[in-house]
């Protein structure tokens, strides 16, 4: 959630991560956070098109769920 910066040997403080750790993960464990990404799937149906001005589409939206699959 915050900006962290390593030490020369890999370590920080404590941090929050988000999503959340699920159960059951190793206390202590190394983990890799170079790359952080949010998988997500479009909540079915929830598209609306928005408003089309010659080339320009305005106020498009829809919902999206996030997924850990």
């Amino acid at each position: 959630m915050n900006d962290v910066t390593a030490s020369p040997g890999g370590t920080t403080g404590l941090i929050e991560v988000r999503p959340h750790i699920r159960p059951g993960a190793l206390v202590g464990a190394a983990v890799n956070l170079l790359k952080p990404f949010c998988k997500a799937k479009l909540v079915p149906g929830s598209v609306q098109p928005g408003l089309k001005r010659a080339r320009i589409t305005e106020a498009l939206s829809f919902s999206w769920r996030q997924t850990l699959r």
